[in-house]
């Protein structure tokens, strides 16, 4: 009897299982969707707290009155690594000529989209000239209701900070204090990113590199390599008594302020014939006796930085030194 009343009860739930055809994929769909959301915003924050980082190491060079020695575009032309002559190196992402920005993703069918708050971190001066953190244009506040300084040109003695993003259970989450403690700024959808860029733009320009802010603001730092002196031309050359010889040279790192100057002794004499900024001539000309000499060519890229090589001249002809560098003509000893 137990066998005959368990058939029925195994054939009702066949026949409710055939006909109920559920379908998760919808819901499967939606929730991929979710992940892939959660997953941009996420890497979003990342980038975002990376360039809040590299724009802070920025203005503590600028002022600390560092200068850029280089400034290389990235692969994807989105930015530039900087270096400097002293701070470490940094990478500044910028919102023109680059990848265009991720678009947003569209609210799965059947649901409207969040609406979601789009923070954008930036910073300018105060009325004191200071450089300050904002948010969405509002210049950030501290607990005593100040300005929250950059890591630079604290004028009222206050230590700088960098903000810190993230998203967290679907809202954007703002930290001052290295994660310590946090803020809601609203909730957050990808259709609503917050601005990566701080940067709208950053241009090699000669002797600076603008960097133009999203506020419109923008600040030129010094981009000055070491000014390397090459010579050529003069190899097989040999000193002609009361005769002249020409040894031309280059310039690499030179600025719109670079110059030339040569100084010769024991009866050398030495003029320079620029035909540009970065090259030249120079034209050596030997005593009425020939005897052993030295001509200095030094290259002054105008900004107090200096390189020099030295050429001997004797009977057997001319030898150029290895290049060095010095701050005044004084440091030269013959």
């Amino acid at each position: 009897m137990t066998k005959l009343k368990l058939f029925p009860l195994l054939g009702a739930a066949a026949i409710l299982l055939s006909c109920s055809g559920y379908d998760d994929s919808d819901a499967v769909a939606r929730m991929d969707s979710m992940d892939r959301e959660l997953s941009a915003l996420e890497s979003l924050a990342e980038q975002i707290n990376a360039d809040l980082t590299s724009a802070s190491a920025l203005m503590d060079a600028f002022g600390k009155g560092d200068y850029i020695t280089s400034c290389e575009a990235l692969p994807d032309s989105s930015g530039y690594v900087i270096e400097f002559t002293e701070s470490p190196a940094i990478t500044v992402r910028h919102g023109s000529d680059g990848a265009d920005g991720t678009d947003g993703t569209d609210a799965t069918d059947g649901t409207d989209a969040a609406d979601g708050v789009s923070p954008v971190i930036g910073f300018r001066k105060d009325d004191t000239g200071a450089w300050c953190w904002t948010l969405n244009g509002d210049f950030l506040l501290d607990d005593d209701g100040g300005h929250i300084f950059l890591t630079i040109s604290s004028t009222e003695g206050k230590d700088g900070t960098v903000p810190r993003l993230r998203v967290k259970d679907g809202v954007w989450q703002m930290s001052l204090n290295n994660g310590f403690s946090w803020t809601s700024l609203g909730s957050a959808s990808a259709a609503a990113q917050a601005s990566p860029y701080i940067f709208s733009s950053v241009e090699p320009l000669g002797d600076v590199v603008r960097f133009t802010l999203s506020t419109g603001e923008s600040l030129d730092i010094l981009r000055l390599g070491v000014p390397n002196l090459e010579l050529s031309g003069w190899q097989g050359l040999k000193p002609v008594p009361a005769r002249s010889v020409e040894i031309r040279y280059a310039v690499s790192n030179a600025t719109s302020r670079t110059v030339v100057r040569v100084l010769g002794n024991n009866g050398y004499t030495a003029s320079v014939s620029a035909s540009s900024v970065s090259e030249g001539t120079i034209t050596v000309t030997a005593p009425a006796s020939v005897s052993e000499g030295d001509v200095l060519a030094v290259a002054d890229n105008g900004y107090g930085c200096l390189s020099m090589r030295k050429m001997h001249f004797s009977s057997t002809g001319i030898t150029v030194s290895e290049l060095e560098y010095i701050g005044l003509f004084e440091d030269f000893e013959w």
